[in-house]
């Protein structure tokens, strides 16, 4: 059994993870912000709440019940699961979306969408809400979201997540360079989510006519959307280092290398010490 555990340790030290060491925090949610919306859609809220530990100073708060019957809500508030947690909630036949805007301190909520009635809220293409309204794509003011080179990645730690959701990601680098990523987080996910920066593209359905650069960030928006019913918990928004993980067959190759070490070290301990060689 010990050799099974030895290749077993071999293969726990080889099975990396994205490293948040030194991570740039963009979003702890400390501070309460947002609500319920309880009557017949479409209906919607905003708000705009300083905060020195997000980033950019500001957070920008977006949501909208698109189906359900009143009474029955649809929640996007921070602090509402627990302390310290950002949480969107869907009852029963309840749909809803909503939007996290970090743009820098212009106490300006994304709340100028017209014709709430309409479809013109949403991204035709993908039925999102369109992140533009209210935003300034310059607020940060060119943050530096790789810190130097090192971090390639989004991390956001999902406490729990009931049927499925979606998060969208969009960096702007102004209005016209600005790039996305969806993320599907499904029912049962528990455990950091992570997205590279490398795999987004470029925002064309905004009118973006070139890629964000993630070294020179004016803005941030996270977009909720999700099944009828679909509930998520996050507590943490930050930047981090990815390292990939091993696949299947290497990790497999590791614990053969480990395994046939062990064994050639026992074969030669049960034969002894070499005795000496012919005569001459």
């Amino acid at each position: 059994m010990r050799h099974i555990v030895l290749a077993a340790a071999l293969l726990a030290v080889y099975t990396a993870a994205p490293s948040t060491a030194h991570a740039l925090l963009i979003d702890s949610f400390d501070s309460s912000q947002g609500g319920s919306l309880t009557a017949s859609p479409p209906v919607s809220a905003s708000s705009t709440l300083d905060d020195v530990t997000v980033i950019g100073g500001e957070r920008d708060l977006f949501f909208l019940k698109s189906s359900g019957a009143s009474p029955r809500p649809f929640s996007a508030e921070s602090n509402f699961f627990a302390a310290g947690t950002f949480g969107v909630q869907r009852q029963s036949g309840v749909t809803g979306r909503a939007l996290l805007q970090y743009d820098g301190e212009d106490n300006t909520a994304p709340s100028s969408y017209p014709g709430v009635t309409g479809s013109s809220p949403f991204v035709s293409a993908s039925d999102r809400l369109d992140p533009r309204f209210g935003l300034n794509p310059t607020g940060l003011g060119g943050l530096d979201f790789t810190e130097g080179g090192v971090h390639d990645t989004f991390s956001v730690d999902v406490l729990s997540a009931a049927g499925t959701n979606i998060l969208r990601f969009t960096v702007f680098t102004s209005a016209l360079l600005a790039s996305y990523l969806d993320v599907v987080v499904p029912n049962g996910t528990m455990g950091s989510v992570f997205l590279q920066y490398d795999d987004f593209v470029v925002a064309s359905h905004l009118g973006a006519t070139g890629a964000a650069d993630f070294s020179n960030v004016g803005a941030l928006t996270v977009g909720f959307t999700g099944t009828a019913d679909a509930d998520i918990e996050i507590n943490l928004l930050e930047t981090a280092v990815f390292v990939p993980e091993p696949t299947s067959l290497t990790m497999l190759g590791f614990g053969a290398v480990a395994l046939a070490g062990y064994r050639t070290r026992r074969r030669r301990k049960l034969a002894g010490p070499a005795g000496p060689g012919p005569q001459g």
